[in-house]
C-alpha cells in the first residue's frame, strides 16, 4: 500500500530541502566573504603602493624643480661671467687700439723729427760745410 504524504512530511521535506539550500547559500556566502576579505587586503596593498608611488613622484617633481632652479642659477651665473669677460675683453681691446694709435702717432712724430734732422744735416753738409 502506498503511503500518502501528509502535510507534516511535506513540510519536513521542504524544511530539509530549505536547510540544504541555506547551507549551500551559507557556504557560498562564506566563500564570497573570504574573497571580499582577500580583495580588501589586496586593495590595501595597492593603496599602499599607490601612496608610495605618489610620494616618489612628488619627490621627483620637487627634485626636478630644485634642479631646474639650480640649473637656472648656474646658467645665470655663467651668462653674467661671460658678459663680464666680454666687457673686460672689449675694454682691453679699446685700450690696445688707443695704445696702437698713440704708438703710431709717436712713431710718425719720430719719423718726422728724424726726417727733419736728416734734412737739416743734409743742408748743413751740402751748403754750410762746403
Amino acid at each position: 500500500m502506498a503511503v500518502s504524504e501528509t502535510p507534516c512530511t511535506q513540510h519536513e521535506e521542504q524544511i530539509h530541502e530549505n536547510s540544504k539550500k541555506i547551507s549551500e547559500l551559507e557556504t557560498r556566502a562564506d566563500y564570497k566573504d573570504k574573497r571580499i576579505d582577500e580583495i580588501d587586503k589586496k586593495m590595501d596593498k595597492i593603496d599602499s603602493k599607490i601612496d608610495n608611488l605618489t610620494d616618489t613622484v612628488n619627490k621627483v617633481m620637487l627634485n626636478s624643480i630644485k634642479d631646474d632652479n639650480n640649473l637656472n642659477q648656474r646658467v645665470t651665473t655663467l651668462e653674467t661671467t661671460i658678459k663680464t669677460q666680454e666687457d673686460t675683453i672689449n675694454q682691453f681691446e679699446e685700450k690696445q687700439r688707443k695704445q696702437r694709435d698713440e704708438d703710431r702717432a709717436k712713431t710718425t712724430q719720430y719719423m718726422a723729427v728724424i726726417g727733419t734732422v736728416i734734412g737739416v744735416l743734409s743742408f748743413i753738409f751740402a751748403y754750410v760745410l762746403k
